[in-house]
């Protein structure tokens, strides 16, 4: 694909969707800074694409530059006003800089432009226990277990608030879900060990302290 691509701006140097797609394919291979590149020369061609502008976006996320994507994703959202997924990929820059409440809003406006999966309501639950939104959150996470019971983070989350709410043999089962979807997954066992811990139940701390350790060697 890149050699294609390539070929077409020998013939073509300002050809924008050339660069753009250019930008993709090194983004796909791990190679950030091609990509930036490219995406670059896109938009200096086409700055009013909002596609380029979400890509760009992205790839500022990837490199974990949240202002500079913040930035781009209000570029694509002041083009197109409808645009669910730059307002998803915005609370998400808008949760990295801090700004929870900030990403809360993107992420409604983002679910009232159809964007409704697992992962907006998880995250959003995630911002909104930022703020001490813990019932909100709460609710969030089950609309999200709705979706994919099978995403062994969203238990993970789940998990870490009722822990904050006080409902720890709740949470030692949330956590109990997670482990048997990802058994691999050592901070699992390292987290609930505390909440058993907590409870009092000293023997079944002991063991999940050693399957964490287990899985780190």
């Amino acid at each position: 694909a890149i050699a294609d691509f390539k070929s077409a701006l020998s013939l073509d140097p300002n050809m924008p969707n050339a660069l753009y797609n250019l930008g993709i394919a090194y983004r796909d291979l791990g190679n950030r800074q091609s990509a930036l590149s490219y995406y670059q020369r896109a938009i200096q061609l086409r700055p009013q694409e909002p596609d380029y502008r979400y890509a760009l976006g992205n790839l500022h996320t990837d490199l974990g530059n949240y202002q500079e994507a913040l930035n781009e994703y209000n570029e694509a959202i002041n083009i197109v006003g409808d645009f669910g997924d730059a307002f998803y990929n915005r609370g998400i820059a808008k949760h990295n800089l801090k700004d929870f409440l900030g990403a809360i809003q993107d992420f409604d406006i983002s679910e009232s432009n159809g964007i409704n999966t697992s992962k907006l309501y998880m995250n959003r639950a995630i911002s909104r226990s930022n703020i001490g939104q813990e019932n909100d959150a709460l609710r969030d996470l089950e609309t999200a277990l709705d979706l994919d019971c099978n995403d062994a983070r969203i238990w993970q989350e789940k998990g870490k608030i009722l822990v904050k709410l006080g409902r720890l043999d709740e949470a030692v089962e949330a956590y109990g879900e997670a482990i048997d979807i990802s058994p691999e997954y050592a901070f699992y066992y390292y987290e609930r060990s505390i909440i058993y811990q907590d409870l009092g139940l000293i023997d079944e701390s002991k063991r999940d302290l050693a399957e964490f350790n287990g899985l780190q060697e």
